[in-house]
């Protein structure tokens, strides 16, 4: 019973609980670099084609509908909409470079074994202890 007790005093738990203001983020890119006070920011886009200024098309008189597109302004321009910015100190990045590192190492693991199929990845070994 005391080395019980013992080990409960050398062990922690974490509970985990969702913000209020929780939400899951798409990104598919990324962008940042090192602040004044040597922290790194990490801001994580959603890139796409942006929605025209104007558009023109033609008229379909015998149809009486409109026809195809014969002008795009801008013709072609990119948007990286910023998603959500992270600021770590080295410390922690470095951590959470470590657990990204492992969780693709998990990840070429698991297809390795199957086939290309999609896995499902346990919580357990979807945690980062650190």
């Amino acid at each position: 019973m005391a080395d019980e007790q013992d080990n409960k005093d050398q062990q922690v738990e974490f509970v985990f609980e969702y913000d209020p203001n929780y939400r899951l983020v798409p990104a598919n890119g990324a962008w940042g670099g090192i602040t004044p006070r040597g922290d790194i920011r990490i801001d994580f886009f959603v890139e796409s084609q942006a929605i025209p200024h104007r558009v023109v098309n033609k008229i379909d008189i015998k149809a009486n509908a409109i026809g195809e597109e014969i002008k795009r302004v801008p013709e072609k321009h990119f948007v990286r909409q910023i998603q959500v910015s992270i600021l770590m100190n080295p410390s922690a990045f470095e951590s959470l470079g470590e657990w990204i590192q492992d969780r693709l190492e998990q990840l070429k693991e698991l297809s390795k074994g199957d086939s290309g199929s999609n896995a499902p990845v346990s919580q357990e070994q979807n945690r980062a202890e650190r």
